[in-house]
């Protein structure tokens, strides 16, 4: 009877690794990085020590007054040249306001947005200006992938960067629970037996 018991419970383990396997084998996550450098930034907020301008100092928010370019690729953004134009859209970072899309690129037939979910303040002075946060990635092709971006701005330019988070897929996460289970019920048939 335990014999029965046990090919039961294998059968139901097999049956749902079979469809943990199936279910989440279709996620094509992007992969990579993208820098853009560029996009006429101009740092908006309140004119707190009142010389006229906003300083980086002083900034609660970003315009872009032209598109930025694309600096530097890899993984699946391999196929996207430099120099191509990518458009932004302007946002406060203070306090953080979700931005949907943050920015977008087109080439290729394939057209890459994202979606800025938090933003922090890493550092802000009046000559530096760095913004760290998350947000999700759409293109073409693959599905929605989260990922960590950060924005970095001086007095001579600013630079965005975005590269995929390293989340274990749910299939993975799944078998990981599944073997977790499997060493656990053999650990109790020893102790008994």
């Amino acid at each position: 009877m335990r014999f029965i018991q046990g090919t039961k419970v294998g059968a139901v383990l097999a049956g749902l690794l079979i469809l943990a396997t199936g279910t989440f084998a279709q996620a094509d996550l992007i992969t990579g990085e993208i820098i853009v450098s560029g996009g006429g930034t101009t740092p908006t907020g309140s004119d707190t020590n009142g010389d006229g301008t906003v300083s980086l100092g002083e900034a609660t928010g970003i315009d872009f007054s032209l598109a930025g370019l694309v600096f530097g690729t890899s993984g699946d953004f391999l196929a996207i040249p430099f120099f191509t134009p990518v458009t932004f859209s302007d946002f406060v970072f203070n306090p953080s306001t979700p931005e949907n899309p943050l920015w977008v690129v087109s080439f290729g037939g394939a057209t890459y947005s994202f979606a800025a979910d938090i933003f922090s303040i890493a550092s802000q002075s009046d000559v530096f200006l760095n913004i760290v946060g998350s947000g999700t990635l759409s293109a073409t092709g693959f599905d929605d992938t989260a990922g960590s971006w950060s924005f970095t701005m001086t007095t001579q330019g600013s630079q965005f960067g975005w590269s995929s988070a390293t989340v274990p897929a749910p299939g993975s996460l799944l078998l990981l629970s599944l073997g977790l289970f499997g060493l656990g019920a053999s650990a109790r048939r020893r102790k008994v037996a």
